[in-house]
């Protein structure tokens, strides 16, 4: 009796206006592995448990990914842990090494070797320039990937479809 009182109800409920955002459409279930990523960056899902996490197969969470995010996964965990790094560079005081170990990555000198070939500075030599207030625009010119900003601009994109998840500390910058 419940369940058709609540199926009626479904039927029943006057439909909203308004349509969804193309990009939002089918991201929803990727939610899943993005959150599992950000509640423990250090143990990051692999492809396929993050495929399970959305109850998806490898192949198809793999098209999906690729298509919504624009990146694969393990690109996308690579730059969002490089992310984190950057932001725990300044917050914290910890060493390199520290922060490279709390975020899984094998170990600190390829922590650096990443770090380098995102953003064309080492960790320290990124911690320094920050600290002392060069500009964004300084640093994105010896950027090796593309502009500095764009995993900020690609996570505020991500952020936009899950606002509330948590652990994830959101750049100050402004974008043009």
């Amino acid at each position: 009796a419940i369940v058709e009182l609540m199926l009626h109800t479904v039927v029943a409920a006057p439909r909203i206006a308004g349509r969804r955002l193309p990009q939002a459409e089918g991201i929803e279930r990727l939610r899943p592995a993005i959150e599992a990523l950000r509640r423990d960056p250090a143990h990051p899902p692999t492809a396929a448990e993050a495929a399970a996490l959305c109850a998806m197969s490898p192949a198809w969470f793999s098209r999906r990914f690729q298509h919504r995010i624009g990146q694969s996964w393990s690109d996308y965990v690579r730059t969002h842990r490089l992310h984190l790094a950057s932001q725990r560079l300044l917050e914290q005081g910890g060493s390199v090494a520290a922060i490279a170990d709390g975020l899984g990555f094998s170990s600190p000198s390829h922590f650096g070797e990443l770090f380098l070939r995102r953003f064309g500075v080492t960790p320290a030599a990124w911690r320094r320039q920050r600290r002392s207030g060069r500009s964004l625009d300084q640093q994105a010119a010896g950027c090796r990937e593309g502009p500095l900003e764009s995993h900020f601009l690609l996570h505020c994109r991500v952020e936009r479809f899950f606002p509330d998840s948590a652990s994830v500390s959101r750049p100050n910058l402004i974008f043009r």
